[in-house]
């Protein structure tokens, strides 16, 4: 074999071992084992195993299923930060974007929640809770009418929302 020869086939073959590595490396069953951790009420490990495939493979449910574990944990810092970095890769993703309203809310940025609501609702106007939420904030800043309407329009796109219907009965009995 000339020396041409030899040194193409070495370069080949480090150029493609960063490829191989990524797909011997990827766990079989790593998936099912953070499920697990998961479903064991273990968050860390869960957590961790789900950041350990979004760095080998990203996709918008492994940055939902990680922000979603520290939100339980308490750790709502850690969350923004996944909840952001998967809105980085996935910008339309709209449960990244609900939960990232639903984690202002919580922390009463409720003008930043209200904006990532409505650039959601401008896309899907049907997305569950979104309205309901939307009315929770207006509530919470004291302006009932417009909650009351955001309550409403929840119902006429979720009828089943028992919670909503809580919501509207309270709005309607501080009227009396």
């Amino acid at each position: 074999m000339s020396t041409d020869i030899k040194i193409l086939t070495l370069l080949v073959a480090a150029a493609l071992i960063p490829s191989v590595v990524m797909f011997t490396s990827s766990r079989p069953g790593q998936e099912k084992e953070a499920e697990k951790f998961f479903a064991e009420g273990n968050l860390q490990a869960a957590a961790a195993s789900w950041e350990w495939l979004a760095a080998v493979r990203p996709s918008e449910d492994l940055y939902e299923k990680i922000s979603v574990c520290y939100l339980c944990l308490g750790n709502k810092e850690q969350a923004r930060k996944w909840l952001e970095k998967g809105l980085t890769k996935f910008p339309h993703c709209a449960n990244l974007i609900f939960n990232l309203a639903l984690l202002d809310y919580s922390e009463r940025r409720h003008e930043s929640a209200l904006g990532l609501l409505n650039a959601l609702v401008e896309k899907n106007p049907y997305f569950p809770e979104a309205y309901y939420l939307r009315g929770c904030i207006f509530e919470a800043q004291g302006r009932r009418e417009e909650a009351r309407k955001q309550f409403v329009e929840e119902i006429n796109h979720n009828p089943g929302s028992k919670k909503t219907w809580q919501k509207l009965k309270e709005l309607g009995n501080e009227k009396r």
